[in-house]
């Protein structure tokens, strides 16, 4: 059970729940399968530095491209974490790993490289930083791949690649297909949210550890996410018959404000099918959460990839979450810090070296607005290793050197995201303004199961949508 935290003043209604045990998704878990093996070629091929770059994506029938949702990053993430676990030891490693190789490549002026033959070779000719320390390096060969959930989407399949500066033709490594769960349909971009019968029969499975069941009720509200969704009944009541909108999450009303005015958001057919335009710089913006049930519910509301409290970066059901009381309205004033959330670092608009310093945490989720909605339950959470999560402040320390950053990934791994290139204005934390907030008390909110998710993307003021990938949606 995990112990959570109230704001009884300021914020009437609010909890803050203390992160879940980490918990690893079945991605994690196969990827811990195939690394041995991936390693042992890598080895045999006599490689002694390694990069990984941004991965292909497909949901449903959509394009495959390399920006379909977080986990076309995420997935150098989670790949070059494991490559340091799995090529390393305390004594030290046996083969380099760079880090944010893609933004590296980007600056030494290396293009449209998955399709344009002469970019690839390019990227042999740039100098990448280790994952840790400050030595740059050439690269022998670099890993790359796809991620397929087509179909029915209860099934994902993965490849990974890799290309050398021999051979520069992609050749897989690694294939194997999963089960889908709903942390993936997360990273994939997917919107979905749980009907009230539905949400009993998560909890009652979850409760009988039959997971599964609901992986399988996420994927089909997933499914109905990507229709245009009606306008509700009169007599419809909120978080009931799974209808996903700003005005209902799983019954989580979404506001956003700038300058005390009301922010338009608006649907918008595609991958991120809600927008909201960016605020201009020194606009106070403000984000609200009302619970439209009768029930406590748990929220992690993320703004550029940064969880609101303590900028947490994993995946949302290992976070600490927003409880919200029945009928109460919640006010979110930017990112918040401390064991009893005291501290709040406002939101603002980023551009330049701001944004880029946000964009290399989180690539595309910098863009987003991310909602995910939890319920209580008392079923148990497994102790199991994430692939994902260092918090900021501990990553820096870890990257000094290879001994901390082989210590604290097999503590509770995680890594800093690929880098995106600059000239976008984004939504995230003005350090410059933190200050002080009302404290917190303990609360519970034991066995959070997910009901709802949904992604509002933030586009420039024209409301024109820009890519942080410059080699969007290639195709195979």
């Amino acid at each position: 059970m995990s112990r959570n935290l109230g704001f009884p003043a300021l914020l009437a209604g609010l909890c803050l729940g203390l992160a879940s045990p980490a918990r690893a998704d079945r991605l994690d878990v196969k990827l811990n399968e195939e690394m041995p093996r991936i390693v042992t070629v890598l080895k045999d091929k006599g490689y002694k530095n390694v990069g990984v770059l941004r991965f292909r994506a497909q949901r449903g029938t959509g394009k495959m491209g390399f920006s379909v949702g977080p986990i076309n990053s995420n997935m150098v993430e989670r790949v070059e974490n494991m490559l340091i676990l799995y090529t390393g030891s305390d004594k030290g490693p046996t083969i380099g790993i760079t880090h944010e190789a893609g933004g590296a490549a980007q600056g030494a002026g290396v293009g449209a490289w998955f399709t344009d033959e002469t970019q690839r070779k390019k990227l042999f000719d740039a100098s990448y930083p280790l994952a840790w320390g400050t030595e740059a390096v050439k690269v022998d060969a670099f890993l790359t791949g796809k991620v397929v959930n087509a179909g029915d989407r209860k099934k994902t399949s993965v490849a990974i690649e890799a290309f050398s500066k021999t051979d520069l033709e992609l050749k897989t490594v690694a294939e194997f297909t999963l089960d889908t769960d709903s942390s993936l349909a997360r990273d994939l971009g997917s919107n979905f949210a749980l009907s009230a019968e539905q949400q009993e029969q998560a909890a009652t499975a979850l409760k009988d550890k039959k997971e599964q069941v609901v992986d399988d009720l996420i994927i089909t509200q997933a499914l109905q996410g990507e229709k245009k969704q009606e306008k509700p009944r009169p007599d419809q009541k909120p978080g009931q018959e799974g209808r996903i909108a700003p005005d209902d999450i799983a019954g989580i009303k979404f506001e956003m404000t700038v300058e005390g005015k009301s922010a338009a958001i608006v649907e918008n057919p595609g991958d991120a099918r809600y927008q909201v335009s960016c605020p201009n710089k020194g606009q106070p913006v403000v984000l609200y959460l009302t619970n439209t049930t009768e029930k406590r519910l748990g929220v992690v509301l993320k703004v550029a990839g940064l969880s609101t409290y303590d900028q947490q970066m994993d995946d949302s059901i290992n976070c600490r979450k927003w409880v919200i009381l029945p009928g109460k309205r919640i006010t979110i004033r930017g990112y918040y810090s401390g064991e009893k959330a005291e501290n709040v670092t406002p939101f603002a608009a980023l551009d330049g070296e701001a944004a880029k310093k946000i964009i290399s945490q989180v690539s595309e989720r910098a863009q987003f607005i991310q909602v995910d909605v939890f319920r209580e339950s008392t079923a148990s959470t497994p102790k199991l290793i994430s692939a994902r999560g260092m918090k900021p402040a501990v990553r820096q320390v870890a990257r000094t050197s290879h001994e901390k950053l082989y210590q604290q990934l097999m503590k509770s791994a995680g890594a800093v995201k690929q880098r995106g290139p600059g000239g976008v204005t984004i939504l995230g934390p003005d350090p410059s303004a933190t200050k002080k907030a009302d404290p917190a008390e303990v609360v519970e909110f034991p066995g959070p199961v997910s009901i709802g998710s949904l992604a509002i993307r933030v586009v420039p003021g024209d409301a024109t949508v820009t890519s942080l990938d410059p080699d969007d949606n290639p195709r195979d």
